[in-house]
């Protein structure tokens, strides 16, 4: 019966895409993040990813493009930080209506006092029409410090850090790391998100965003 359930999303995504490609761009839809943006594990990425769920329950009306990068930072120094990195330049290359910005997990290998103001700054980069079309996802609960991710900062300092950037900017906020705080939606790794936990968030991001 799941089986029968995911092959069911497939097919409505891949409609979905195909009606796009008939109809022409309908409302854009960024998805900026790391890996669990990407659909890190999940396969295929391009179906099953949370933008790729997100895109099937919006319809053809709309164009959710994942712009997830492997590995991304806020404000790490490095190779890894978003703003240096190929998917950034796609994301800024076209116009979007909606934003979603999940990022700060990776921060926590190396947590540096600029995070509230580089992820400022990296929002400030896009072309935002109005403040309550953007929404902050506070980073996914990490159920182990796998992949060198300090999951006591997640949920902690970092978490602490978005939830202000949302009340002082005004953008709408979807506590990921409260409410799916549940080992059952993430993989083997604790860290990555399974198929019901990509499912779980596309549906809270339709209710935050476009209910």
């Amino acid at each position: 019966m799941k089986k029968f359930g995911l092959l069911a999303i497939a097919l409505i995504a891949v409609f979905a895409l195909f009606r796009l490609s008939e109809k022409g761009a309908g409302i854009q839809v960024a998805c900026i993040g790391d890996s669990n943006t990407l659909g890190h594990g999940l396969f295929p990425k391009a179906w099953f990813s949370y933008p790729s769920r997100l895109q099937s329950l919006l319809g053809s009306d709309y164009e959710v493009h994942n712009y997830g990068q492997a590995g991304a930072t806020v404000s790490r120094p490095s190779a890894d930080q978003y703003s240096k990195g190929l998917k950034f330049e796609e994301s800024i290359s076209r116009d979007h209506e909606y934003f979603i910005f999940m990022l700060g997990t990776n921060d926590s290998k190396d947590f540096s006092d600029d995070f509230f103001g580089e992820y400022q700054s990296l929002i400030e980069k896009y072309n935002v029409s109005s403040e309550d079309k953007v929404i902050l996802c506070t980073p996914p609960t990490a159920f182990s410090d796998g992949w060198g991710i300090d999951k006591g900062l997640v949920s902690t300092s970092i978490y602490v850090k978005i939830v202000e950037l949302a009340e002082e900017k005004g953008y709408k906020l979807l506590d990921v790391n409260h409410i799916m705080n549940t080992a059952i939606f993430f993989q083997d790794d604790g860290i990555h998100f399974n198929d019901d936990g990509a499912n779980h968030l596309a549906n809270l991001l339709k209710k935050t965003l476009f209910d």
